[in-house]
C-alpha cells in the first residue's frame, strides 16, 4: 500500500517515498519481480483519497521494470500485477472488517486463503531502509511452505506414519512432557525420525512475538530407576533445607537427601538424588538430567515459524520406546504445537538402534581443544549396519574479538577416527561476511529461514541462521573403522574444533560494538545402526 497524504506522520511519508519512490525505483521493482515465485499476484492499493492517481504512478514504475525483463517473464506477469484505483478506507465485505480494526500497511493472503502478516520491510543491511524486495521474499517462503505441506499431507495418506503429538498448541518456554511412544519392537523398525515443529505467538501477531534470536533445544531426558516404579520416599518425613542466618550466626544447612539412579538415553545408570521437599513432608522425584539433545532450532526476532527437520540418528535415543520424557527450551514463549513423525522408509544408513555421546563444546579460544583426548569405541556386537557421527554444531559471540567469532568467524570442526587419510569435518556454509557478501540467511528464505523478521536476520552464522532448524552434521564413518576392532585394540575418534586450520587466538577489539565472547554450542554422538 501508498500512502503521501499530510494527514499522515512524517515517518510513514518518508517510508512510502524511499520504498516506492527512492534512489532506484525501478531497479527495486525489478528485483522483486525476479525474486518472485510464479503463484503471486501483487495488488497495489493507496490509502488516499486521490487513490486512482497514486496506483498510476506506481503502475508507470512496474511497466519500466517489465521492460528490464525478457518477454517470456513479462507474458508470466500478466494478470499478476493489479492495481486498486479506490481508496482502501472505502473497502466493503470482508476487506472493510479487517481495515477496521488495527489496519497493516500491507499483508497477503497465501495458498490456503489466510491471512498473513509480511513482516518488516526494512533491510537491516541498508540501515533498515524499506525494500520492495521484502514482498518477494515472504512470497519465496509461503512457496516453500506449500512444498512442505504438500510432502507432508503426503506422506500423512501414505500410511507409512507414525505420529506422536508431543504438545498441541500449548504454551512452552522451558517445559518438561511425558509422551507416550510406539512399543521398544516397533520403534526398533523405525529408520526415519522427523520433528516437526510449530512456534506460534498469541493471536498470531508479530508484535506478540520475542524479540530476540535464542537457541532453542528438544532434549530426550533421563528416567528413574526401577522404570515406572514409584517414588519409594515420596512420603517419608525428613529435614528440608535451612537458610543461613546471619544474626543468629548459623550457616545453611543443604536438605535432607535419598540416593537414586537414572537411565538415561544411552543405556547407562547414572547416580542422583532425591532432595527433602520444603515442608519436609517427603522426598522429591528422583533428580534425573536431559543427556541427550534430538534437535536445534534458533528463533526468529518477532515472527513466527514452523520447521520439519530430519534427525534420524536420533531415533537411538529412543529405542526404550513407551513413557518418554521430553524438555524443549523454546528460547522465548511461544504456542508450541510439536510432533515426532516416525516411519520405515528403507533408507541405506540402516536403522538407528544405539548411541554412545561424545565431545560438547565451550568457550572457544586458545585452551579449546585442551584435555580433548580421543574416544575409544567398538561397534555394539551384531549390529551389521554402520557407524555415523550425529552433531548439532553452531557457533556463538560477535563484536568483542576483531575475528568476530564465533558466530560470525568460520571455524571448522575436525573428527578424526584411526588413522584414515581423510579427517570428517564441519565447516559453515551459510557464513557470509568474510567473503564480503550480506546475504547468507537472506537466500535461504525458500529453504526455510522466515523472512522479513525484525532484526539482523540477513546475515550469514556459523552453523544456523535466525528462524531457521539448525541442520545435523551426519558423517558416515563406517570407511573409517577397523574391521578387527575389540575392547582390548578399539576404534578411536579424536575432535578439535580450529579457526583457520590452528587453535583459535582471540584478539580484542579495541573498540567493541557490543556482543560477548565466543562460545560453541556442540552436541555429538555416535550412532550405530542396523540393516
Amino acid at each position: 500500500t501508498y500512502t503521501d497524504s499530510e494527514r499522515q506522520s512524517e515517518g510513514l511519508r518518508d517510508l512510502m517515498q524511499t520504498m516506492w519512490f527512492g534512489e532506484d525505483p525501478v531497479g527495486e521493482f525489478e528485483a522483486m519481480l525476479r525474486a518472485s515465485p510464479p503463484s503471486i499476484r501483487y495488488v497495489v492499493a493507496s490509502w488516499d483519497d486521490d487513490a486512482g492517481q497514486d496506483v498510476v504512478r506506481i503502475e508507470a514504475v512496474a511497466n519500466q521494470a517489465l521492460e528490464r525483463l525478457s518477454e517470456a517473464e513479462r507474458d508470466s506477469w500478466r494478470g499478476r500485477l493489479l492495481y486498486m484505483a479506490t481508496p482502501l478506507n472505502r473497502g466493503t465485505g470482508w476487506l472493510a472488517g479487517f481495515l477496521g480494526g488495527r489496519p497493516p500497511l500491507w499483508w497477503g493472503i497465501d495458498r490456503q486463503q489466510r491471512l498473513r502478516q509480511i513482516g518488516s520491510v526494512g533491510d537491516m543491511r541498508l540501515g533498515g531502509r524499506a525494500r520492495l524486495v521484502a514482498f518477494a521474499k515472504e512470497a519465496q517462503h509461503w512457496a516453500w511452505e506449500w512444498r512442505r505441506d504438500g510432502r507432508l499431507a503426503a506422506q500423512d495418506a501414505s500410511g507409512d506414519w507414525t505420529v506422536t503429538r508431543v504438545w498441541d498448541a500449548h504454551p512452552v518456554r522451558n517445559d518438561y512432557v511425558m509422551v507416550e511412544l510406539p512399543g521398544p519392537e516397533v520403534m526398533a523398525g523405525f529408520d526415519t525420525l522427523e520433528v516437526d515443529l510449530t512456534a506460534h505467538c498469541n493471536d498470531h501477531d508479530d508484535q506478540n512475538c520475542g524479540d530476540w534470536d535464542r537457541i532453542s533445544d528438544l532434549f530426550v531426558c533421563d528416567v528413574p530407576l526401577p522404570i515406572g516404579a514409584p517414588n519409594p520416599f515420596a512420603e517419608q518425613a525428613c529435614e528440608p533445607a535451612v537458610a543461613a542466618d546471619e544474626e543468629a550466626g548459623t550457616e545453611a544447612i543443604p536438605a535432607q537427601a535419598q540416593p537414586c539412579e537414572c537411565l538415561d538415553a544411552f543405556g547407562q545408570a547414572l547416580p542422583s538424588t532425591h532432595t527433602c521437599n520444603a515442608e519436609g513432608t517427603g522426598y522429591g522425584e528422583c533428580a534425573c538430567g536431559c543427556s541427550a539433545e534430538l534437535a536445534r532450532w534458533i528463533t526468529t526476532y518477532k515472527r513466527e515459524g514452523r520447521w520439519v527437520t530430519d534427525v534420524s540418528p536420533g531415533l537411538a535415543f529412543l529405542q526404550r520406546g513407551g513413557p518418554t520424557r521430553l524438555k524443549l527450551d523454546a528460547g522465548n514463549r511461544y504456542i508450541v504445537t510439536l510432533d515426532l513423525r516416525m516411519a520405515h522408509q528403507g533408507r541405506p544408513e540402516g536403522r538407528p538402534f544405539a548411541a554412545q555421546r561424545l565431545y560438547g563444546g565451550g568457550g572457544f579460544g586458545p585452551d579449546y581443544n585442551t584435555g580433548r583426548e580421543p574416544i575409544a569405541f567398538v561397534p555394539p556386537a551384531g549390529a551389521g549396519g554402520r557407524t555415523f557421527l550425529y552433531a548439532l554444531i553452531t557457533g556463538h559471540g560477535w563484536g568483542v574479538e576483531l575475528d568476530n567469532c564465533a558466530e560470525f568467524c568460520n571455524h571448522t570442526h575436525h573428527f578424526q577416527v584411526n588413522d584414515h587419510p581423510e579427517e570428517f569435518v564441519r565447516r559453515h556454509d551459510l557464513l557470509d561476511r568474510e567473503q564480503g557478501r550480506s546475504s547468507g540467511c537472506f537466500d535461504q528464505v525458500d529453504r526455510g529461514v522466515v523472512p522479513n523478521q525484525f532484526g539482523t536476520w540477513p546475515y550469514g552464522r556459523a552453523g544456523w541462521c535466525p528462524g531457521l532448524d539448525v541442520e545435523p552434521y551426519v558423517a558416515d564413518l563406517t570407511p573409517a573403522l577397523r574391521p578387527d576392532a575389540t575392547e582390548a585394540s578399539p576404534n578411536t575418534l579424536a575432535y578439535r574444533g580450529l579457526f583457520r586450520g590452528r587453535d583459535y587466538q582471540p584478539r580484542p577489539n579495541p573498540d567493541p560494538p557490543g556482543g560477548f565472547g565466543a562460545r560453541i554450542r556442540m552436541s555429538s554422538y555416535l550412532v550405530h545402526t542396523r540393516p
